[in-house]
């Protein structure tokens, strides 16, 4: 026997190998036998290797055990500022064993910076525009490889000349409804090296801020396993308020007020006083008026995070909203958009709405009911400014309807300043002009595209802005339909200011069924945008005759001859042409009323619409909506005029009016031979007339 069998039965008797391996002792007689081959020495290799890993695995849980560690959970901020590291730290990212993802874990840390275009890209938009794209389209779908280590995966690296390791370890979440895997990351050092390790999880944690340090860190409380917690979505560039279209006092306001608030000297103050140290603001007004862009613009100003909570999410009771804001950082913005769609019902009873003891829970939740997500208006008030409250954050809440708000929670000392965010004005509309260019190392400024003239000054484009303000009525329209309207033309700015007129009275539109009683101030007049107008309907009637000459049929439409009697005698004009009354409950009402007055039909529905017309008399501003209708068939030959308006009718053919076979009043040929466009465009199906008749003289009514 030699010394590997020797040392081989000392460590695996005979007996122990046949028990493990069964026919052990047949199989080595016979390899034995056959090919006259000691297996000892191979036997022997085996063992250690398939031993070793085991004996690894035992001898690192006795070296972790003697070691000092720091374990990072699942749900704390900390894990992705660890994670994000470890994928980053080289030493780390290319261990034996890693996982591969494009991302990082629930939490992306996308941003919305990209990077900007090669002179091969820009090359290759210029010259192949489809190309282009396809290769956009191929760069996004290749998200990021990230590596990190895989789950039970335990390596070493070195950190500033230490030796440290990290591991991690799965573990099962079993207390929300469904198990959720979790991951658990634990830091070590030797027992000496606890301040190195220290050092080290703080340096993960600057590492991670300092990368995202010139950005606004969104966050929004989500349900994650069994709790709510804060989860970054995106991190934003910081938008300087110069961008944002408001009035200058306003943002001055408001910035100083909370810069104010945020200095030491005033939350010391408060502490002296008593005084929670807390400041809310309501931001109100109508949609797309820059209540969120304001809440971007500030969180950039001050360089605070914004945390976003919906009052509606499913599974948000009043403890999980205790205790997503006792995890608030001291310095940041809460941000409650849209609160008065909430679900908080405001209360009705007046005894409620009195302060003091009428806060109470008990009470405001007998008021207005509690509802399906848990959440009371009691536990939203507490939640602001209750015994518990967390202190040093900035509350905004944004709303529409400031009207539909439970004056409890615009108390003061809960809300400490309301801003209303209205129409854009005079001094906003030239500032939401100006948004359209860029300052240029030099201090020149330009379009912010490309240059519509290579010798642009600062003067040209503030007098652009203003003569684009000169063209746009103040207080109609919000900051967003101004800078949407304005985006289009950002390569032209002069086309820009050529063609607002036409948008701003595309902006005037009044649906033909909407209710005129909200816009009716008095004298026939009806308030738009702050502006009273008087309003006129036309319609026109078409039809197929048939034509002798050219035996076919043709295209006409119905035309009135004004009366003797009136101010413009014998010129024509379509038919159902009238001014809109206060009676009228909506447009198509007011339409109806002047074609049955007018002709004696009947309006059976309205199939198009012509652009709306604006203008202005001695008197009275005006605007116009004129259509295309369909009336009931079997009336057309029997047209009923009203002899104090009118003396005859007419079918007429777009070559007749071309022709200046008819003399019109007013602009009434020029929206008649647009009637004709839309018609040969369309198509659109209509009776026909096989006798016809043009009265020369009037038909008055039966």
């Amino acid at each position: 026997m030699n010394s590997t069998t020797a040392m081989l039965s000392m460590l695996l008797p005979q007996g122990t190998l046949e028990a493990l391996i069964p026919g052990y002792g047949i199989l080595l007689h016979f390899i034995t036998s056959y090919f006259s081959i000691n297996t000892s020495s191979y036997i022997l290799i085996a063992f250690c290797v398939c031993a070793l890993p085991a004996f690894w695995d035992r001898f690192l849980l006795l070296l972790l055990r003697l070691t000092i560690s720091i374990e990072i959970p699942y749900h704390d901020n900390l894990y992705d500022h660890a994670i994000h590291w470890i994928s980053n730290y080289p030493g780390l990212s290319q261990a034996q064993r890693s996982t591969a993802t494009t991302r990082l874990n629930a939490d992306s840390w996308n941003t919305d910076n990209e990077k900007d275009l090669s002179e091969e890209d820009k090359s290759t938009l210029q010259s192949n525009t489809q190309e282009f794209w396809k290769t956009q389209k191929i760069r996004d779908r290749l998200s990021p490889i990230c590596y990190q280590l895989a789950p039970s995966q335990t390596c070493f690296f070195k950190y500033k000349g230490c030796l440290f390791a990290v591991s991690c370890r799965q573990y099962t979440d079993t207390f929300g409804a469904w198990p959720v895997n979790r991951v658990r990351l634990y830091f070590y050092a030797a027992p000496w090296k606890r301040k190195a390790l220290h050092d080290l999880i703080v340096d993960i944690q600057k590492a991670s801020i300092e990368n995202d340090n010139d950005s606004v860190r969104i966050y929004r409380g989500l349900k994650n396993g069994s709790q709510f917690r804060w989860t970054h979505l995106v991190s934003k560039r910081r938008r300087p308020l110069s961008t944002i279209a408001a009035e200058h006092e306003k943002k001055e306001q408001v910035t100083n007020d909370m810069q104010n608030y945020l200095l030491p000297d005033t939350r010391n103050w408060y502490w002296s006083n008593g005084i929670p140290y807390g400041r809310g603001y309501v931001f109100y007004g109508p949609p797309g008026t820059g209540k969120s862009s304001f809440s971007l613009g500030i969180a950039s100003q001050l360089w605070l995070d914004i945390y976003m909570i919906s009052l509606t999410a499913n599974d948000l009771d009043e403890n999980n909203l205790i205790l997503l804001f006792q995890s608030l950082p001291r310095r940041c913005i809460v941000l409650i958009e849209d609160v008065d769609q909430a679900g908080i019902k405001k209360r009705q009873t007046e005894n409620s709405l009195l302060d003091g003891a009428n806060d109470g829970e008990a009470t405001i939740a007998e008021a207005q009911g509690r509802p399906s997500n848990g959440i009371t208006l009691a536990a939203v008030l507490n939640v602001i400014d209750g015994v518990c409250a967390q202190e040093g954050r900035i509350l905004i809440m944004t709303t529409n309807h400031i009207d539909q708000l439970d004056p409890a929670l615009l108390r003061p000392g809960r809300v400490d300043m309301k801003v209303l965010f209205g129409y854009a004005d005079r001094s906003i509309i030239p500032a939401d002009g100006l948004f359209m260019t860029e300052k240029l190392p030099n201090g020149s400024i330009r379009p912010s595209s490309q240059p519509a003239s290579p010798d642009w000054t600062p003067d040209d484009i503030i007098s652009l802005s203003t003569s684009f303000a000169d063209k746009v009525s103040p207080n109609q329209h919000t900051a967003a339909e101004i800078q949407s309207y304005l985006l289009l033309y950002r390569n032209d700015p002069y086309l820009a200011v050529n063609d607002a007129t036409a948008w701003w009275n595309k902006h005037l539109l009044i649906g033909w069924d909407v209710d005129l009683s909200l816009f009716y101030v008095s004298n026939d007049r009806f308030k738009i945008h702050d502006t009273a107008y008087r309003i006129r309907v036309a319609a026109f009637i078409f039809c197929y005759r048939w034509d002798e000459k050219s035996h076919s049929y043709q295209l006409c439409v119905l035309l009135l001859q004004r009366a003797l009697s009136d101010s413009k005698p014998s010129l024509w004009e379509s038919s159902g042409a009238g001014g809109v009354e206060g009676t009228d409950k909506t447009l198509q009402d007011a339409l109806g009323r002047e074609v049955r007055e007018e002709t004696g039909l009947d309006l059976l529905r309205i199939t198009d619409s012509l652009p709306m017309q604006k203008w202005t008399t001695a008197r009275s501003e005006w605007i116009g909506f004129s259509s295309i209708i369909e009336v009931t068939p079997s009336q057309l030959e029997k047209i009923k005029l009203n002899p104090t308006e009118h003396q005859a009718f007419a079918w007429a053919t777009e070559n007749e009016i071309k022709d200046g076979k008819y003399s019109f009043y007013g602009e009434h040929q020029t929206q008649t031979l647009k009637a004709f466009s839309v018609m040969q465009e369309k198509r659109l199906p209509l009776p026909t007339i096989e006798t016809f008749r043009s009265s020369a003289s009037s038909r008055g009514r039966e």
